[in-house]
């Protein structure tokens, strides 16, 4: 069973509106005259991810006053600010993923974190971000690893012939370095990272992402004790090599969910 808990985030403080005269211009630089009116200037986006951080960290000091005898508990942060409205969908990610709110989604203690917002020229989407999370790890990981060949990994990385499940394992050790909420289950033989409400699995070279719906995780999924594979990408070396990687690229996805029906806020 899982409890929604909704924010609208207004963050709208008490203050006096100063109205001001301003001038329009056209696109070629002429005047289109001048208005009277009140500017409110918008928050940057790195400024506008702290917003929807605290919202999620204020919600997170409260956690333990929650039902405790509920499965898990999602959070639903419902913006109503409009500040990344005309933002494309495909840069999303790279925009409102800085270092500190991966940091907030590894550490809590809601099973997933629901944004619902509005991008692309007002398109109304919600994003499961830990969801999102979990597949920019993983696209980010694998190309991260192409120079490092399986065979120079610590030898319990090697111990399955088939690379499209080998790679989870390691992939599900990398992400111990980061958080200790990522599972790992076997099924079959079919490996399955979990992170949040979602699984990753790799197979024929295609990535599939398994959505459990609230539904109880799978009873053996195991926590990820810490070894040499572990130390591996925690050491010096790959730790800087990661730095590099992630400061010369960028995760890029449409992956999103447009809203059912029509809302207004």
């Amino acid at each position: 069973m899982a409890i929604n808990i909704v924010i609208r985030n207004h963050l709208d403080d008490k203050k006096v509106l100063e109205v001001v005269e301003f001038e329009l211009f056209a696109p070629d630089g002429t005047s289109k005259g001048k208005e009277r009116g009140i500017i409110q200037e918008l928050p940057q986006p790195n400024e506008y991810s702290e917003m929807i951080i605290n919202a999620i960290l204020g919600k997170e000091r409260k956690f333990n006053d929650y039902a405790q005898d509920l499965t898990h508990i999602n959070l639903i942060v419902f913006d109503t600010e409009h500040r990344l409205q005309t933002l494309p969908i495909a840069d999303f990610y790279k925009t409102f993923f800085i270092a500190k709110l991966s940091k907030v989604l590894y550490d809590t203690n809601f099973r997933e974190i629901y944004l619902i917002t509005m991008l692309d020229n007002g398109r109304k989407v919600y994003f499961p971000l830990k969801m999102l999370s979990l597949l920019a790890n993983f696209y980010l990981f694998a190309e991260l690893i192409s120079d490092y060949p399986l065979e120079k990994l610590p030898q319990e990385t090697s111990d399955n012939d088939d690379s499209s499940k080998s790679i989870v394992d390691i992939f599900a050790y990398y992400m111990k370095t980061k958080t200790n909420n990522i599972l790992l289950n076997d099924e079959a033989g079919q490996k399955e990272a979990i992170f949040g409400n979602c699984g990753l699995i790799f197979e024929n070279k295609e990535i599939i992402i398994h959505d459990h719906m609230d539904y109880p995780l799978p009873k053996n999924a195991q926590r990820i004790v810490e070894n040499e594979i572990t130390e591996f990408f925690k050491s010096a070396e790959f730790v800087a090599k990661e730095k590099e990687f992630m400061e010369k690229y960028a995760f890029l996805t449409e992956l999103t969910f447009d809203t059912k029906g029509d809302w207004e806020y």
